[in-house]
């Protein structure tokens, strides 16, 4: 089964072809403040230089947030209009599920990812990647003390920084800390992810799948403030 993932929660955007499992090629750009006029030219890059026709994609990976409202917008806007188009299944991938899924160790993961103003969107998997904190907004103190009361070992990792390592030692125990970790997302375990989805049936309809906002956008709260 060819898969075709991307990420656009963040200023990274990645595009990433795979067979199943396994990566047939990637491309990705950082520091991007607009994607909407890279992603289709890096798609149709990526797709000519693997020769793979679009025609072939069996299935289409799409990070749903949580992360930048407009990229998540723009990215899942095409996604869905490639899936309608071509009459394939697309699967959405929660962006806190593929940070996390960089822990390899059999220990508890926090993926971290900073929402500005000490606030961030997080949750806690055990070591099955099974959800025992729900995916939701925090202030990061709230978060740690959360932490704080889990008596397993847990594996930090925050996206494309270290802005919280000291608060995070300050607040956790050593002998409950396996590592601190900076890394970014990336459209790979985009496409990890919803392969295990598909083969679980978990699909998602291209009219409906929308992305997972745990806050409202600055433009919506300021709407609903009326200003």
């Amino acid at each position: 089964m060819k898969i075709l993932g991307i990420d656009t929660s963040s200023n990274i955007l990645s595009i990433t072809v795979s067979e199943d499992k396994n990566i047939l090629g990637e491309s990705y750009i950082k520091n991007v403040n607009n994607h909407s006029p890279k992603l289709v030219p890096m798609v149709d890059q990526l797709l000519k230089n693997l020769e793979i026709d679009i025609k072939e994609i069996d299935l289409y990976a799409c990070s749903i947030g949580p992360g930048s409202f407009t990229g998540l917008r723009i990215g899942l806007a095409f996604m869905k209009s490639l899936a309608q188009a071509n009459d394939k299944p697309i699967i959405g991938v929660e962006t806190l599920h593929s940070l996390a899924l960089n822990n390899i160790k059999d220990v508890y993961t926090c993926p971290i990812i900073d929402a500005k103003n000490n606030n961030v969107y997080s949750c806690i998997f055990d070591e099955n990647f099974h959800l025992v904190i729900n995916y939701a907004a925090f202030n990061i103190e709230e978060l740690l003390k959360v932490c704080k009361k889990i008596k397993k070992t847990i594996y930090f990792i925050e996206d494309n920084t270290l802005k919280y390592k000291d608060l995070i030692e300050k607040y956790i125990s050593k002998r409950k800390i396996y590592n601190i970790e900076s890394t970014y997302l990336t459209s790979k375990n985009t496409c990890i992810i919803a392969y295990e989805k598909y083969i679980n049936k978990n699909i998602d309809n291209s009219l409906t799948l929308s992305p997972l906002y745990l806050k409202s956008s600055q433009a919506e709260r300021l709407s609903k403030n009326g200003k």
